[in-house]
Order: structure tokens, then C-alpha cells, then sequence
């Protein structure tokens, strides 16, 4: 998968300075230039969330984590890496470090044309390069995740307060909606105190439609997603959300004190 060549996804160029500056960046789905016929795509991709195993209550998921390689190498497939997903207690005081294992993503999901292209977006938008201009492979974690809601229990997210993911930027695609309401993204600034970092002042919150997307610059702001409530009328409804997080892989080397030092620790996002 290639990080920029016949790429099909494009976003607004702003988007690098959106995340450089403000730490994230709305992209609603008429912004987006398509290349692609994305309708049956669409369609079969919508349904895949369905097939999802429950990761808690009304909560369904799939995760896999991948190497994805810049353009030099463009013979070369993502390697995947696993499904084992870990946050630190103190970015994500719910989980409190505990390594979560998932079911990872089906090999009909990964030949999907539409998950493909958005993920060659998502990384392109970015573009990270070390101080000497090389570009970076990128370790890349991926989760579709669905939060069911019934008229009697809400779909709630995991953690359900401000945290983190620890990825260097994610992407947040907003693939499929029926019948809810909530399910608002917020957006608070850093602060810290005494105990370390915690999220600060709310920044910025919004409710994602169908074909939208939020970028969002994780070492910058904290993130959360309010739960989802059935719609009056229905007893049934979900939110469906693709979630690719890029974080560079560095070169390093074992120093003679045991530390791993950094080659070229400057990581550059695309202007």
C-alpha cells in the first residue's frame, strides 16, 4: 500500500496545518475528492460492522495493527503485526493498562477498496518524514468499532472519559449512522498538575455525519466520544466508526548505557 501514488482519497490541503496548529481537523464528506466507485464498496464495508464481535456491552469490534512502508518500497504489502491493543492508566484511567486482545480485521474487510483508499489518505495527509526529509514507515492501528444502543442501554465508548490513544495523529471516519442521537466528538486542550498530564478546557465538539472525518493531532489535545442514545420512534439504533491511528517508526541504536537512542528524533509533518 503506497503513500501517495494513484492515490483515489484526497483531502483539503489544509489539513497538515490544521493538525500542526489547531491539533485537528474536520473534513466533511463534500470536501472529500473520490476517485473511486464507492458505492458498492460503501455498502459492503457498512455491513462488515455488523459481523463485528461484542467488545463490551453494545459495543462491537475488529483491530489490527500493520508496517505500512512509504514510496520507496512499493512492492511491498502492509505487514500486519497483531491484534493486542495496551494504553497507559494514565492516558486511559478505564483500562488502567490492561492489554486488550481483539479479533482482527477479515481478510474481505482488508481487500475492500474503500478501507484501503482511506487508509493510503489517512497516511498521506500526514506525510511524516525524519529531519533529513525520509520518509517514515508507519506503524499503523486500525479498529472499526459499532456502538449499539437500544431503548434500554445506551452504547458507550470505552474509556468514557477524555484520554489519548498515544498514536502520533489518528483519523476518526464516520462510516455508517442509523437512528441515534449523541455520539458527539470533543475535544479538550493539554493541561497538567502535580499527578501529570490531564486534559484541560474543552476546544472543540462536533457531530459526525455520514462520510465525514476528524483528524486529530494526539499529542496536542485529549479526545472523547459522548454515548449514543436510540432516536424517538426506534428501538434499535448504531454508530459505525473506522479509527486509523499512524504513529513514524524511528531508527535507533543501543547506547552504551543501555538507553535506545534515536536517530534523527525530529519528526516532520507535511506543510
Amino acid at each position: 500500500m503506497n503513500y501517495r501514488n494513484r492515490q483515489k482519497i484526497t483531502y483539503p490541503s489544509r489539513i497538515s496545518s490544521d493538525l500542526n496548529t489547531l491539533g485537528f481537523s474536520l473534513i466533511k464528506k463534500s470536501e472529500l475528492s473520490i476517485k473511486l466507485n464507492s458505492e458498492d464498496a460503501l455498502a459492503d464495508f457498512q455491513e462488515q460492522f455488523h459481523k463485528a464481535p461484542p467488545d463490551g456491552p453494545h459495543r462491537k469490534r475488529f483491530y489490527s495493527s500493520y508496517i505500512m512502508v512509504p514510496n520507496g518500497n512499493t512492492g511491498r504489502r502492509p505487514q500486519y503485526l497483531g491484534s493486542h491493543f495496551q494504553q497507559s492508566a494514565a492516558v486511559n484511567p478505564e483500562q488502567k493498562g490492561t492489554e486488550r486482545r481483539f479479533h482482527p480485521i477479515p481478510k474481505e474487510i482488508e481487500r475492500n477498496k474503500l478501507f484501503q483508499e482511506l487508509i493510503k489518505a489517512d497516511i498521506a495527509a500526514v506525510c511524516l518524514s525524519d529531519s533529513n526529509g525520509h520518509l517514515l514507515p508507519v506503524h499503523v492501528e486500525v479498529h472499526l468499532i459499532s456502538l449499539t444502543a437500544t431503548s434500554e442501554l445506551a452504547g458507550i465508548a470505552t474509556p468514557n472519559c477524555p484520554h489519548k490513544d498515544l498514536d502520533f495523529a489518528f483519523f476518526l471516519h464516520l462510516i455508517d449512522k442509523k437512528h441515534v442521537d449523541g455520539g458527539e466528538s470533543v475535544l479538550y486542550a493539554n493541561d497538567h498538575d502535580e499527578r501529570g498530564p490531564k486534559p484541560g478546557q474543552e476546544i472543540f465538539r462536533t457531530t459526525l455525519e455520514e462520510g465525514d472525518t476528524l483528524a486529530v493531532n494526539d499529542s496536542r489535545v485529549w479526545h472523547h466520544v459522548t454515548p449514543v442514545t436510540v432516536t424517538d420512534g426506534h428501538t434499535s439504533g448504531y454508530r459505525n466508526v473506522l479509527i486509523v491511528g499512524i504513529t513514524p517508526m524511528l531508527q535507533g541504536k543501543m547506547g552504551l548505557n543501555g538507553a535506545i537512542e534515536i536517530d534523527n528524533p525530529e519528526i516532520v509533518m507535511a506543510a
